[in-house]
């Protein structure tokens, strides 16, 4: 479920932070991988209609079509200002482009590791 709320000015600089630190450290391998079989699995299992994925990384492409090919619909999300997953000759999937005041106004503070 998600629960949506305005975003307050410090949220909104306390994301961009987080933004610019993430693109500034190295990046956790295999996340990918991980991501690209859940998103399978889940569709798999019934799990949801329609798959958002955020990422521009272009491994992801073959579990998108897949996903698509499974009978869900699938989109993507990208930054505002950067390129996007697309499938190969396409337009497709649809692409939602998001800024930090975007990802403010959504953020999930869920800690999933305590569940």
């Amino acid at each position: 479920m998600l629960v949506m709320r305005p975003a307050r000015a410090d949220d909104r600089a306390a994301v961009a932070e987080m933004i610019i630190a993430r693109c500034d450290r190295a990046q956790e391998k295999g996340i990918d991988v991980a991501l690209a079989v859940d998103f399978v699995r889940l569709a798999c299992e019934g799990a949801y209609d329609v798959g958002v994925l955020f990422s521009r990384d272009t491994d992801l492409v073959p579990a998108l079509e897949t996903v698509r090919d499974l009978g869900a619909h699938v989109e993507v999300a990208s930054w505002k200002g950067t390129s996007r997953l697309r499938f190969p000759d396409s337009q497709l999937p649809w692409c939602h482009y998001l800024d930090a005041d975007d990802y403010a106004t959504c953020r999930d503070y869920t800690d999933y590791t305590a569940i």
